[in-house]
């Protein structure tokens, strides 16, 4: 009986993350393929760890390496393609923040909730609305905080911590970024009514 062999295929960059989302994004976390052809890539990987490091005729045969066992990976596993049900998957997503848009939610979050990679998630997202799911939830929460600015005299260091940020600083620079002005700027342009907070 031939013993175990194990290979790891580690590989960095600015495009690294991109490389790694776009071909496993099954799961959040998840980057184990069962039933593929290991002698297929055996020999590719032998190659690599055969090159000479500091050579630049090398380091462009490594990256050539990298994609080729991509594109087995691709050509095997079928990963190129989109699963079904895409639409469905940004509409429970979209419900999730509609839900919890108050709350400190991040896409990771709803995305564990969902079964499914973040980046997987703020694609499909982005390709049913238009706009990223992380954009979305910041929307709902300037809106909803918006709307307290504007008909309620409610302090801005609650509207803030109603709105799962951490602290009034952080919230009053988010908002400006968005609005372009202040929270309290906007209070006294728009505010339309004095209902009483609390009341």
């Amino acid at each position: 009986m031939n013993p175990l062999e194990y290979s790891w295929v580690s590989f960095t960059g600015n495009r690294s993350a991109g490389f790694r989302y776009s071909f496993f994004i099954t799961s959040y976390n998840q980057y184990v393929i069962n039933g593929i052809n290991t002698k297929a890539y055996s020999s590719i990987i032998k190659e690599s760890l055969s090159l000479k490091s500091n050579s630049l005729s090398s380091y462009f045969r490594v990256n050539s390496i990298l994609f080729e066992i991509f594109a087995k990976l691709s050509e095997e596993c079928s990963l190129e393609k989109v699963p079904q049900g895409a639409r469905d998957l940004a509409v429970k997503a979209k419900s999730i923040i509609d839900r919890d848009y108050y709350k400190k939610i991040q896409v990771q979050q709803i995305a564990g909730e969902l079964g499914v990679h973040p980046y997987y998630l703020s694609r499909v997202f982005k390709d049913a609305f238009g706009i990223s799911p992380k954009k979305y939830i910041m929307d709902r929460k300037f809106s909803n905080a918006m709307d307290k600015l504007s008909v309620t005299d409610m302090p801005v260091s609650d509207i803030s911590a109603s709105l799962g940020f951490d602290d009034q600083l952080s919230f009053s620079k988010a908002f400006k970024i968005h609005s372009g002005c202040s929270p309290t700027e906007f209070r006294k342009r728009h505010q339309k009514t004095s209902k009483k907070y609390g009341s």
